[in-house]
């Protein structure tokens, strides 16, 4: 479970760091923030319980549902954090192509939990559509790919997640639970950015 939660700290992060530089408006009520907080210390229950009250208070708050799904992802409630990303996805300000970029991404991680590949594979590309630059759904649907042996997609997927995060790799010593053997071409780009 930490596992899960901390792919999902991550992705907060960097929306987090995203909506330091955006001039949307996020929330900033007290339950929400107190949401933030508990969830910041790793204290899961009561951030749930904090965000509830959010959305009691503030039923449209996207953001709150983004947590939450993210909570209940980390508890293995699959069918609750999906109602809860969905909620989010409808919620969340169209302007903030961020945090959709990340909903999509974690619910395209939720989908997988499920083993539901087609709707995480649709979800990524959502994602990516949304925000091209980001490396990590690259990767995500990168390796949905190879799961599924559609080894052509997953190297062109690995590729550009290379080429837009250089210092963000996979270990050789991982690559192996990560993707086939790549073709010459791009296994020789790969290496030489390591």
């Amino acid at each position: 479970m930490k596992l899960k939660i901390c792919t999902f700290i991550s992705f907060i992060a960097v929306a987090m760091s995203l909506w330091a530089k955006s001039e949307i408006k996020r929330p900033d009520t007290y339950a929400y923030t107190r949401g933030v907080e508990a969830y910041v210390e790793e204290n899961y229950a009561d951030a749930i319980d904090w965000f509830n009250r959010e959305l009691k208070e503030h039923p449209d708050n996207g953001y709150a549902y983004v947590y939450i799904s993210i909570l209940r992802y980390g508890n293995q409630e699959y069918g609750k954090a999906l109602t809860a990303i969905d909620n989010a996805l409808k919620r969340l300000p169209k302007k903030d192509k961020e945090w959709h970029s990340t909903a999509y991404a974690s619910r395209a991680d939720i989908y997988a939990a499920m083993e539901d590949t087609v709707k995480a594979l649709n979800d990524l590309s959502q994602a990516i559509q949304i925000d091209p630059t980001n490396a990590r759904f690259y990767r995500s649907r990168a390796q949905l790919y190879y799961e599924q042996k559609d080894y052509s997609l997953s190297d062109a997927d690995y590729l550009k997640m290379i080429i837009l995060d250089q210092g963000d790799v996979i270990l050789p010593s991982q690559r192996e639970n990560h993707c086939h053997i790549l073709s010459s071409t791009c296994l020789w780009t790969w290496i030489s950015k390591i």
